[in-house]
């Protein structure tokens, strides 16, 4: 290959996939409440329902979402600092994953290692049934990892050697080289676990939930799982029946860490795991999610366009164009911000910068 031939491809791969720039002195937090924001709606024709909630980045010019799409296309989106647009992964589009899938989660360590968990749709028998599903970003293309069992539901972990992917009675874990199947007590009716982060390999949580535990109440109960490097026990649950509704909450049912601190969120409180225990650090109504790069920079969002932001010592409410949403996912490095949400149809992600 001659030399204008390189340089061109040099050039293209640049252009095409932006790299990361980092602040070496390091990050300077911005207030929301200065942010301009945009919004995104993604879609396109034809599309019926675009339901994305996860979101994740390696910097400002490398962050996707993924959810549920109508269409065998729409599944994950990708954001390279200029707009956003489908990822092809069906083989149909000339991507690697065959058959009709849906995406529940997205997580990654860097620019070239980042992972999706959701499901797949297959036929035996004559009847369609739900199977996990795994995909790897190494910086080229997606590749699948072959693993059986039921429909995953969220990933996380400590670092690229030490991952977890959680759904319907079914946890791995990939150890850098391969994915094996995790022993976890599972109650006779089975739980779906909803939740998962690694703060570090021997310290790591779950949230499973069941519904109709006890009949005729319609009953709903969670449990918290942690594992000790070891093996994963349950050191906590909390019912709620029609009888009950009221029950005490003291963790959330959904699970964030980062630097090494956990947090869990739902229910309209965030919770910071402190001292062995869950502490309530944080309480308004429609919080659900909890999510940010630092312990001082953090977002806890929820229903009808719920978003507050905490700066290291207070938490303040942060108002964005259209409210009627509600938000899933966030991903920030201090300078700018991205929140997906959903109105059931379409998908938004609200960019703050």
């Amino acid at each position: 290959m001659n030399s204008k031939a390189w340089i061109w491809l040099l050039a293209f791969g640049v252009l095409t996939f932006p790299g990361c720039s980092h602040n070496p002195v390091g990050p300077v937090y911005q207030d929301p409440g200065k942010y301009t924001w945009t919004v995104d709606t993604l879609s396109y024709p034809g599309s019926y329902q675009m339901n994305l909630g996860s979101l994740w980045g390696s910097c400002d010019t490398d962050v996707f979402v993924v959810g549920h799409s109508d269409d065998i296309r729409g599944e994950m989106w990708h954001y390279n600092g200029r707009g956003w647009s489908i990822v092809n992964l069906s083989a149909l589009y000339g991507g690697t994953v065959s058959g009709a899938i849906d995406l529940s989660a997205v997580y990654g360590f860097d620019s070239n290692d980042v992972w999706a968990v959701g499901e797949r749709l297959w036929l035996e028998n004559n009847t369609f049934l739900d199977s996990s599903l795994i995909i790897h970003w190494n910086g080229f293309k997606w590749e699948e990892s072959k693993v059986t069992g039921g429909p995953l539901i969220d990933i996380g972990g400590s670092g690229p050697d030490d991952i977890w992917a959680t759904g319907a009675n079914t946890v791995f874990h990939f150890d850098g080289i391969s994915w094996h199947k995790a022993p976890v007590p599972i109650p006779p009716q089975g739980v779906r676990f909803i939740s998962v982060i690694g703060v570090s390999t021997d310290d790591a949580y779950m949230v499973g939930y069941r519904n109709d535990v006890v009949q005729p109440a319609d009953t709903n109960a969670y449990f918290l799982y942690h594992f000790d490097g070891i093996s994963w026990s349950v050191k906590d649950s909390i019912v709620q029946t029609a009888y009950s509704p009221l029950a005490p909450v003291r963790f959330g049912v959904k699970l964030f860490s980062v630097k090494g601190v956990a947090f869990s969120s739902g229910n309209n409180v965030v919770f910071r795991r402190e001292d062995n225990s869950w502490a309530n650090i944080f309480q308004a109504s429609g919080v659900w999610i909890v999510g940010g790069d630092d312990v001082d920079n953090l977002y806890a969002l929820g229903g009808y366009g719920t978003i507050y932001y905490f700066n290291g010592s207070d938490w303040e409410s942060v108002t964005i164009p259209y409210v009627s949403t509600t938000l899933y996912g966030v991903w920030t490095n201090g300078k700018q911000v991205f929140i997906v949400g959903n109105d059931g149809f379409k998908t938004y992600v609200f960019h703050g910068e």
